[in-house]
């Protein structure tokens, strides 16, 4: 059983300090403590914030949890702070998690179950599926389950993102292998994803919703417009160009994927509900 792993979570100033808070909690109450946490505070996150932050770092103290605070001088995005934060772990086993998602208790205990068994040490990055909510986790208004066996997250890398990324753990060394995250907005764990797959490794989820992530209003309408166009644009060419993806997945992804982000706010909350 291995029980030493670093967390990983990037802050920034427009979280919500309540649900930080219990994100926070959430850790806490882990079966299996992370040895230590990585905190990237993404450019200045205001008084609120930072009063839950020296909580936090304050009941790591007291669990003999090392807490490491990452800064950024402005917002740099997520794709940079999670590089300078994979760089600042000290510890192979990497366990991911959002700033405002609440995690089974058991949630890394199983993972690292999962990561350590002999069939799976060739296994680099693990996920689980998610049940989300708005108000509270004991109304769930959607799951998004995703593949279970590399065989499958292979056939459908191409199509969809196969993992969620707040659930993962994955192994430092190999991350660091494909030169880990990069700047790509709205695209940072797909992106890398594919490049693992492209460079012969494997990823996988298990069965288990080990998960709740918050969702809002505007959490699928924030996937659409002119603006995440551009981004989906710039992620499809980027995986185009580096020959991940051929040709006819190229041009299927920009006219399928394309045109799902200019549909209206509603019709494209609907399509994500549905796909989940």
């Amino acid at each position: 059983m291995v029980e030493d792993y670093s967390g990983l979570m990037s802050i920034y100033s427009k979280e919500s300090p309540d649900l930080l808070r219990n994100a926070f909690d959430s850790i806490l109450a882990q079966t299996i403590l992370p040895k230590e946490f990585v905190c990237v505070l993404d450019g200045p996150i205001g008084l609120k914030l930072t009063e839950v932050v020296k909580w936090f770092k304050s009941e790591c103290s007291n669990r003999n949890i090392k807490i490491v605070f990452v800064k950024n001088t402005v917002n740099c995005g997520l794709g940079v702070s999670l590089a300078e934060g994979l760089r600042a772990c000290s510890y192979e086993y990497i366990g991911r998690f959002d700033s405002d998602d609440l995690n089974n208790p058991e949630r890394m205990e199983v993972m690292l179950n999962y990561m350590n068994e002999d069939k799976n040490q060739d296994i680099a990055v693990v996920g689980s599926q998610i049940a989300e909510f708005s108000d509270s986790p004991q109304r769930l208004i959607g799951r998004r389950k995703v593949p279970i066996s590399f065989n499958e997250v292979a056939q459908k890398v191409f199509l969809r993102n196969p993992l969620n990324h707040m659930t993962v753990v994955f192994r430092k060394s190999i991350i660091l292998a494909v030169d880990g995250y990069k700047d790509m907005p709205g695209f940072e764990d797909y992106y890398l994803w594919m490049r693992l797959i492209d460079n012969g490794y494997k990823i996988t989820n298990v069965p288990d919703t080990l998960v709740y992530a918050h969702v809002d209003g505007n959490t699928y309408a924030r996937r659409g417009g002119i603006g995440y166009l551009r981004k989906e644009l710039k992620f499809q060419y980027s995986v185009y160009s580096q020959n991940i993806i051929g040709t006819p997945t190229f041009v299927r992804n920009i006219l399928f994927r394309g045109i799902v982000r200019l549909l209206p706010q509603k019709w494209l909350a609907g399509l994500y509900k549905l796909l989940h």
